[in-house]
């Protein structure tokens, strides 16, 4: 693979999102884990990196005075508002990113635990081959169930799926600059989950590289202790 070269990836944090599974006051990306909002620790992993050339940081509407203020931590950090959906907040982050950004990765703003190994990996692998996130094997046994199971009831399985070949997707996700601009500026669907399946979805070929399982997304109560854990370790 080919070395990335120094300030040639734009970074685009995506944290506009409410995150209703947290049932907290204060929307995800601020909530505290080890001493700090999430958020902050997320930035930490990409301000500051050689192959950074600009931050966008991408944020709910009522978040803009407590996101401008870590301009003064954060060194030509961008603020931005986001949208209703991730398609909408990664679009007004796209907008932001400068003409001389060879890549583009995006960040999910609740995912704090991406270490230097695995930027780097997939930026050079973007780099590459034109896009590549980084992926973990899946590990449990996979049930396909068409209720969702509640507390009022149990609901039936219908059948056991092969985990073989599959992978959970992680992030930074990095493509060649007029690659995610392109598809973005291709899509109508507001379902999509994530941008490799925008890249996808406009006939992009995406890689994969190996991710860390220490990457995880914070999304539950649950996730944020196991991320304080790993945080001090």
């Amino acid at each position: 693979m080919n070395d990335v070269p120094e300030k040639s990836v734009s970074v685009i944090v995506a944290a506009a999102g409410v995150g209703t599974r947290m049932r907290a006051d204060v929307r995800k990306p601020w909530l505290t884990v080890a001493g700090e909002p999430i958020v902050v620790h997320v930035l930490k992993r990409f301000v500051g990196l050689d192959i950074t050339r600009e931050v966008i940081l991408v944020v709910h509407p009522e978040d803009v005075a407590r996101a401008e203020a870590l301009r003064e931590r954060f060194d030509g950090l961008l603020v931005t508002v986001g949208g209703e959906h991730r398609v909408a907040s990664v679009r007004a982050g796209l907008a932001c990113v400068s003409a001389e950004a060879r890549l583009i990765a995006v960040q999910d703003g609740v995912r704090p635990l991406a270490d230097e190994d695995v930027i780097r990996r997939t930026c050079e692998a973007a780099l590459e081959k034109g896009a590549a996130i980084p992926v973990v094997p899946v590990r449990g046994t996979l049930k396909e169930i068409p209720v969702e199971p509640s507390a009022s009831g149990p609901a039936l399985i219908a059948r056991t799926a092969t985990r073989e070949g599959l992978y959970e997707a992680q992030t930074p996700q990095v493509f060649h600059a007029e690659v995610l601009r392109k598809a973005y500026a291709q899509l109508d669907d507001m379902s999509v989950t994530d941008d490799a399946q925008v890249v996808e979805r406009s006939g992009g070929v995406v890689a994969a590289v190996p991710g860390s399982v220490r990457n995880i997304k914070i999304t539950t109560p649950e996730d944020l202790r196991l991320a304080e854990v790993l945080l001090h370790e």
